[in-house]
């Protein structure tokens, strides 16, 4: 599946391009190209977006003489470590998908399948992320899919390119975003993903739907985003990646827990109760009066919306929010 970016090249690049997959294919790390214009452009696009190369270090050396231009990569694992890796991950991610995506799926829910495997089954590795400066190699795996599917234990990086890699298997469009994600505790460079599901492009951060999770409460902050949205907290060149116009497919639109008003809210959460739902989640729409109200708010709506109930008792309620995208999740204890 060829790249959003590589789409964008001219020509000469798309060469370049090609030329450095086809080395790759056969297990070089010192590639012949065309042209030296484009190269390490390209070459970052390919370590992003090409998962299944998780031995290439994403150091790349570009050398021009008057007879060629060649491309040197770096290798991150043995032979034999090379070999053992891509065995695993072919098992596992086979085993995964015959017992969890068919036929019968839509994309939204293989998407909603494939988020919510890898945000419960990743640690997010701190340690790395705090050494992201390290050249000793001791952390490579968190930044590939290696420590994602098969150690289970990643930064962001390793995140986006286990959902690419999975949705490429899947026969799902997907692309690695690299930007800067920013809250009201830190900002830095950040990876997460673009999907397309039924022609709308979608953002995705798994990573920060699995970091923000607190005692197991499950989160869907971050599935399936329009630009706008993501934007509250999230920056990168839009110039790099497919526009994503439309929430259409966001999870709380699905679930019809988008919510604009203080009635709206109270009859969302009134009904909720009275299904006596485990788990109950929210997002107030970033453009309503609400959302400039929703924090002096919630928890007086929530107890009126507990007193309305009429065949259902609650004794306590716990309660989170994420509050950049202004997610609410309440989790009630029903009394018999």
């Amino acid at each position: 599946m060829k790249t959003y970016f590589y789409q964008q090249l001219n020509g000469l690049d798309q060469k370049v391009y090609d030329e450095i997959i086809n080395g790759l294919n056969q297990g070089n790390l010192r590639i012949a190209v065309s042209s030296f214009g484009s190269v390490k452009k390209v070459a970052v696009d390919i370590f992003n977006n090409y998962p299944q190369y998780f031995w290439i270090a994403s150091r790349v050396r570009a050398m021009r003489s008057l007879l060629k231009t060649v491309v040197q990569f770096d290798q991150s694992y043995s032979v034999s470590d090379i070999r053992k890796y891509q065995s695993q991950i072919k098992e596992l991610v086979q085993k995964f998908i015959s017992e969890n995506i068919n036929d019968h799926q839509t994309d939204y829910d293989k998407v909603l399948i494939l988020h919510d495997y890898l945000k419960n089954s990743i640690e997010y590795d701190h340690q790395a992320a705090a050494h992201v400066n390290d050249k000793t190699n001791r952390y490579v795996s968190a930044y590939n899919i290696v420590g994602a599917l098969i150690k289970h234990k990643s930064v962001c990086d390793g995140f986006a390119k286990a959902m690419k890699y999975l949705c490429d298997q899947i026969g799902i469009e997907c692309y690695v975003v690299n930007g800067i994600g920013s809250n009201i505790q830190d900002s830095g460079p950040h990876a997460w993903n673009i999907v397309n599901i039924d022609g709308c492009y979608q953002h995705v951060d798994v990573t920060w739907d699995n970091q923000f999770m607190d005692d197991n409460f499950p989160l869907y902050a971050y599935l399936n985003l329009d630009d706008k949205t993501i934007a509250r907290d999230h920056s990168w060149d839009k110039r790099l990646y497919p526009a994503c116009t439309s929430l259409e497919y966001n999870y709380f639109k699905i679930n019809n827990a988008l919510i604009d008003s203080k009635a709206q809210l109270k009859k969302f959460l009134i009904d909720s109760f009275s299904l006596e739902e485990d788990i109950i989640q929210y997002r107030v729409d970033k453009d309503s009066r609400l959302a400039s109200e929703i924090f002096s708010c919630y928890q007086e709506i929530t107890q009126e919306a507990i007193q309305a109930c009429k065949y259902v008792r609650i004794g306590d309620i716990r309660t989170q929010y994420q509050m950049e995208q202004l997610v609410f999740t309440i989790v009630p204890k029903y009394v018999d």
